[in-house]
């Protein structure tokens, strides 16, 4: 380590000599006196001093008196806040330097080295313009900038042993105008070699660190789980394009067509984008030392800095400079009480990294100071790297070293190990050969399927006979398989989605085991044989095998239930037959035998019409014949709920939906009745089983002597029963109230007509007209609703009124619907008067309401009034009021 610092230290002096070999100030009140001193060839003389300032003037370069008074300012320097007259000159504008050489005699061909002068100049010697960098201009929008140090030749002196300088600097784009640095003067060859050392120093330094940069990325693309390697790298590409970009911008020298502003900006991010990639090294490699709210503090404040160099103009960015550099001398001093913290902790390879972070962060320090113009030194940051870039040398070969170290001791433990592990393969392997052969046995002797799946979901080497039995493949075509291609291949269908995500849950350790079983959708799985082409029914169980908090293999044992699901679903279909019969059992029963003979004889005629419909024999289209079907069904539906048949009423539910689906499609073929003719045996099959219990019940109540009841008085009895019913699922409240409504002023002949058409105006009125409880009461209306049906006789018309009280119909609701199912234009909806939009009520499917269920939403009912009305020679009137009633006559003729 004491070599190490001495090393960097000499290395540090050499740097110091080459590049400022001698700075003695004679420059005072605008004069430099060489009278008393003689120039040699390997010196350099320093023209710090006092130099005339003129304000906002351009003075005459041929000695001619200026306008304005001068003022005194220091170079090296910069005329931002400077007293002129009483004000602090801004940073922006533009002026002119004035010095004067008094050289004396025989000092022989002289020149200056000029530094980066903020931001373009013009220099006149005797007269005669010697140098320029950018355009000078006394505005914004004709000045060029361009800050770039060259050597240029001093002309002879004049008459008086004096040579005249006369500068012109404008600046409008850096926060600091004037010049920034010391002007040299010296013999020609001196100067330039000067420059050319400097120039094979910061190519050095740049080939150098660029190669170690990229050596650490190669590191990182090797393990990128070390992002240290990654870190430094980026760090040491930034510090390798330093020397060009900044000091005596070289970059500008190689490439004379490149923009001064894109090599500002690129100086300025090689200082900001070091500070966050420095403390994200010093966070990765002193991890517990380097707290991470300041990592975070450093980026918060770091980042958005970088972004503004990318995308402000220059005048902008330059203005946080000072405020970067104190932060960055925070930075470093926090960094050092890392360090510190570092090694009382005994951090491997601490001491070391801390003795190169010294020499990296005195060399920054001295470039921010130097900047600043607090010091007066060459760049020291490159050389600070190249300490910092071989302590980080000599941390990484400590830890190869210790890691080589532990390979030896890893190696020799490993050869110890594998000669006493030969001697135990050889005797498990004679005890694995007996277990194995028990194994075997075992496993033919079970009666089920058994084999284990690997984490990766293959099925493993050991299964037995059982499974390939019930699977109906051989050994080589289930191990070592996938076991979603194995159920693909007994199954005939790839894993549904459940499947596939259970076989990862299987293995999640996080899932306890009650949990998978009940996830298990496997527990039932339907194949057909490969060879005997049966349909099976298999149940797959699966138990896994924990190892620590790992699952490492899944135990599955297959079963055949078949015997047992088919005894399962006979004892299901029996259950449910025996709960209709006892539903039937208990509806007949309340209900008079009239009752159940009219009801059944309802039933026969509206079965008759679908098989009517359904027919391939007869003439109807297949639109209507399925709309014939579909009122049958509805008529069917509303009579089994009318007298509480509720499995009969769910059945033909059931059909209706079958129906209306096919009805939905604009096209329909023969094809499609094939699925209504399945649905339809169904419905057929549960009023066979109704039909065998109305005739044992109805002989049992005609034994009994039940009292006779008409058609009608069925009715009276049967439709207040339904309204309750309809009131308790739709949440309303509603009664039914009779006027001369008896079999002596109806025609027995209008019995079946009447009944379908009464149920489905009743079902109507409570589905859409009438208005739950807090609805009514919201209109001053009764909280009960009244229907009312009224027969009545004039001149052999029988008048049957179905009235209620409710809101009655919802005209422009009728209209939309209409519009959606291109009844009519929308022009013609809109001229039409209410009397002719009702008339819509009565097309087949038509319905107001929001959804579809088992009371309204099938757009039946409506179509079957007006059908049934219509086949007893009779008409259809309808009065309305909006929201007070509405009320439907029946108009039969007497006779």
């Amino acid at each position: 380590m004491k070599r190490f610092f001495i090393f960097a230290a000499v290395l540090l002096a050499l740097w110091s000599s080459a590049s400022h070999a001698l700075a003695k100030t004679i420059v005072a009140d605008g004069v430099a006196d060489l009278t008393r001193h003689s120039i040699s060839d390997q010196q350099e003389v320093s023209l710090d001093g006092d130099w005339k300032f003129y304000w906002h003037e351009f003075i005459p370069v041929d000695g001619a008196k200026p306008q304005t008074t001068p003022i005194l300012l220091k170079v090296r320097g910069t005329w931002k806040g400077a007293d002129y007259r009483g004000q602090a000159l801004p940073a922006t504008g533009w002026g002119s330097y004035e010095l004067t050489l008094q050289t004396g005699q025989a000092q022989g061909t002289l020149a200056l080295r000029l530094p980066n002068i903020g931001t373009a100049y013009a220099l006149f010697a005797n007269g005669i313009k010697i140098a320029q960098m950018g355009r000078v201009a006394k505005h914004a929008n004709e000045s060029v900038a361009r800050t770039q140090p060259q050597v240029v030749n001093l002309p002879p002196a004049d008459g008086k042993n004096a040579v005249h300088l006369v500068m012109h600097v404008s600046n409008f784009e850096d926060r600091h105008g004037g010049i920034w640095q010391t002007v040299k003067l010296g013999r020609p060859e001196v100067l330039q070699n000067g420059v050319s050392q400097s120039f094979m120093a910061a190519t050095f330094l740049c080939g150098a660190i660029l190669l170690i940069g990229l050596h650490h990325m190669f590191l990182f693309a090797r393990r990128r789980s070390e992002l240290s390697n990654l870190a430094f790298g980026l760090l040491c590409l930034l510090f390798a394009l330093r020397p060009l970009a900044e000091g005596n911008r070289f970059l500008l020298t190689m490439f004379a067509d490149l923009p001064s502003t894109l090599n500002s900006r690129l100086a300025y991010l090689t200082f900001y984008g070091a500070v966050p990639l420095s403390a994200w090294f010093l966070r990765l490699v002193f991890t517990r030392q380097f707290h991470p709210i300041v990592f975070r503090i450093i980026l918060i404040v770091m980042l958005p800095l970088c972004l503004a160099v990318l995308v402000l103009p220059p005048r902008w960015y330059s203005e946080t400079l000072s405020c970067v550099q104190l932060f960055s001398l925070a930075l470093i001093i926090y960094s050092c009480i890392v360090i510190i913290r570092a090694i009382a902790a005994r951090e491997r390879g601490a001491k070391t990294l801390a003795a190169g972070l010294v020499l990296l962060f005195a060399g920054a320090t001295a470039d921010i100071l130097t900047v600043a113009n607090v010091l007066n030194l060459p760049e020291l940051a490159p050389l600070g790297l190249i300490g910092f870039i071989m302590s980080q040398s000599v941390l990484l070969s400590l830890r190869q070293e210790h890691a080589y170290e532990k390979l030896e001791i890893l190696a020799q433990e490993n050869t110890a190990l594998i000669s006493s592990m030969e001697i135990k393969i050889l005797e498990r392997t004679a005890m694995i050969a007996e277990l194995s052969a028990e194994g075997d046995a075992v496993l033919g002797a079970l009666s089920e399927g058994v084999f284990l799946i690997g984490r990766d979901q293959i099925i493993g080497n050991k299964i037995s006979p059982k499974i390939l039995e019930l699977l109906e493949v051989d050994h080589e075509d289930l191990v070592q398989k996938s076991f979603a291609e194995v159920i693909l291949q007994v199954t005939g269908e790839a894993l549904s989605e459940d499947a596939r995500l259970f076989l990862n849950v299987l293995f999640n350790p996080s899932m306890d085991d009650e949990t998978v079983e009940q996830l298990n959708p496997l527990s039932l799985v339907t194949v057909r044989g490969l060879r005997s082409q049966q349909q099976k029914i298999l149940r797959f169980n699966f138990t896994r095998q924990r190892k620590g908090d790992r699952i490492m293999a899944a135990f599955a044992s297959c079963r055949d239930i078949t015997a047992e699901e088919k005894k399962r679903i006979e004892i299901e279909e029996r259950e449910s037959r025996a709960q209709n019969q006892l539903e039937i059992v208990r509806t007949l029963f309340s209900v008079s035998p009239e009752a159940l003979q009219a009801f059944y004889g309802s039933i026969e005629s509206e079965l008759e019409d679908i098989v009517t419909a359904l027919s391939p024999d007869t003439a109807l289209g297949v639109r209507e014949r399925l709309e014939r079907a579909y009122r049958a069904a509805h008529t069917i539906k509303g009579s089994a709920q009318l007298f509480k048949v509720n499995f009969i009423a769910g059945q033909a539910h059931a059909f209706e939906d079958k129906l209306q689906s096919l009805l939905k499609q604009d096209t329909l073929q023969n094809l499609d009745l094939l699925g209504v003719n399945l649905a339809h045996t169904e419905l057929q099959r549960a009023l066979e089983e109704f039909e065998e219990m109305i005739l044992k019940i109805l002989n049992f109540q005609k034994n009994a002597g039940t009292m006779h009841l008409n058609s009608i008085d069925i009715l009276r009895e049967a439709l207040p029963r339904m309204v309750a019913e309809i009131c308790q699922k739709l949440g309303k409240e509603a009664e039914i109230h009779f006027t001369r409504f008896s079999a002596e002023l109806i025609p027995s002949r209008y019995t079946s007509a009447l009944r379908d058409g009464l149920v489905q105006c009743v079902r109507n009125a409570l589905a859409h007209s009438i208005e739950s409880p807090a609805r009514r009461e919201a209109l001053a209306k009764p909280r009960t609703a009244r229907i009312e049906i009224d027969v009545s006789e004039k001149e052999n018309t029988l008048f049957i009124k179905i009235r209620d009280d409710g809101s009655s119909f919802d005209i422009e609701r009728i209209r939309q619907v209409a519009a959606a199912r291109q009844l009519a234009s929308h022009d013609d909806l809109a001229r039409m008067p209410d009397h002719e939009i009702i008339t819509f009520i009565f097309e087949t499917g038509f319905s107001t309401a929001e959804s579809e269920g088992s009371i309204a939403g099938r757009g039946a009912g409506m179509d079957i009034i007006a059908r049934k009305i219509r086949q007893i020679g009779g008409k259809l009137r309808i009065r309305w009021a909006k929201e007070q009633f509405t009320e439907f006559t029946f108009v039969l003729p007497k006779k």
